[in-house]
């Protein structure tokens, strides 16, 4: 199942996760992009590690660029969204893969994280999980 499952994520400010002090591998290189360019950047989970995905130049560009990331995927068992204090974004984002993937919008679970993972990440995060049919 772990190879199966796939996780992105993205984030509106790096500055809860610098200080939670979770992600101190990428902070350097997220650290360039975002002082330089202002970029949002999304991340996934790879074997149970953060990696840095890519950038978007804005919130809903990020959205777009999760979308994109969950349709190459191929067919999917499960779907999830999750998110941090953007209860609005997330319920569209689940909107938006329901009619992209064919999966009812009532399978797709939309959830605020626990205070725990909203201390590290912060406002404003929105993230899709999904697990490829094998």
């Amino acid at each position: 199942m772990r190879k199966r499952s796939h996780l992105f994520i993205l984030l509106d400010t790096v500055e809860n996760l610098r200080r939670g002090g979770r992600a101190a591998k990428l902070m350097p290189v997220i650290d360039r992009f975002l002082r330089a360019l202002q970029l949002k950047p999304i991340i996934n989970m790879v074997d149970g590690e953060l990696r840095l995905m890519g950038v978007a130049r804005s919130y809903r560009k990020g959205i777009e660029r999760i979308k994109e990331s969950v349709d190459r995927l191929g067919p999917l068992e499960q779907l999830a969204v999750v998110h941090t204090r953007s209860p609005q974004v997330a319920s569209e984002l689940a909107d938006d893969l329901a009619r992209r993937t064919g999966i009812a919008r009532s399978d797709i679970p939309v959830t605020e994280t626990g205070a725990a993972l909203s201390s590290h990440a912060g406002a404003g995060v929105v993230a899709a999980a999904g697990v490829v049919v094998g």
